[in-house]
């Protein structure tokens, strides 16, 4: 892809409106942030149309994960931050809450999520993820965007889940590197299906599998993502 078009809507970028696309978004990592973060070219209006997503993503799951939006009780001091500085946010997010009694008599929270926003940032980082990893630049909807929390998952399909895809990779993209790279054990990073972007916050795996493009991301070691896209659609 041209250095002067957006990652997302592909259109051409004056110079004055680029901006830099990190992938995954900044906001789901923890500080301090890994040195050799993916970046895309994209438009500011492009990337300012993800900017309220990804800080809904990113304290929604801080919010689950500590079970609270009380900013005592985060567990990184980005996430206090955001909930002491962000009462709008905060507030959203609560109001989403829903308390519940289990059959043993303990108290169960859950935070439903809004779908649309989720889905919003999972598949922005999958088309990085793509075109980074495979060298596809894809502009268009995917077949469909799938986000579940791993303990939801039976064991069959998280070892499905989990598991690598076999597929051959374009020469000259960085899956191909990885195929080559895996003759040559000093070079670890590079091995296995999954790229660990950082280690229990977020890493991912893409593929062509024959059938299509998949990208599969698991967020805090928590969410579970899936895009498709089919070959009739790229």
């Amino acid at each position: 892809m041209p250095e002067d078009v957006c990652i997302h809507c592909h259109s051409v970028i004056d110079l004055e409106e680029i901006t830099k696309e990190h992938i995954p978004s900044k906001c789901l990592l923890r500080e301090p942030y890994p040195e050799e973060l993916m970046s895309m070219k994209a438009c500011q209006k492009c990337n300012a149309s993800f900017s309220r997503d990804e800080e809904y993503l990113s304290a929604l799951l801080a919010a689950v994960l500590a079970g609270s939006t009380d900013p005592a009780k985060q567990k990184t001091p980005k996430d206090f931050r955001r909930f002491t500085k962000q009462p709008y946010l905060r507030a959203r997010i609560d109001k989403s809450k829903i308390t519940s009694r289990t059959l043993f008599g303990e108290t169960e929270i859950v935070f439903m999520p809004e779908l649309e926003r989720v889905e919003n940032v999972v598949l922005k980082n999958a088309r990085g993820h793509a075109l980074y990893e495979l060298g596809q630049a894809i502009s268009s909807e995917p077949t469909y965007v799938s986000c579940v929390p791993l303990q939801n998952l039976s064991k069959e399909q998280r070892t499905r889940f989990e598991e690598g895809i076999p597929r051959w990779a374009e020469i000259g993209t960085r899956m191909f590197m990885k195929q080559c790279y895996s003759f040559d054990p000093s070079q670890s990073d590079m091995l296995g299906p999954w790229v660990i972007v950082q280690e229990d916050v977020y890493r991912f795996l893409a593929s062509d599998n024959g059938d299509g493009l998949l990208v599969r991301s698991v967020i805090g070691e928590y969410l579970a993502t899936e895009v498709f896209w089919s070959h009739d659609r790229l």
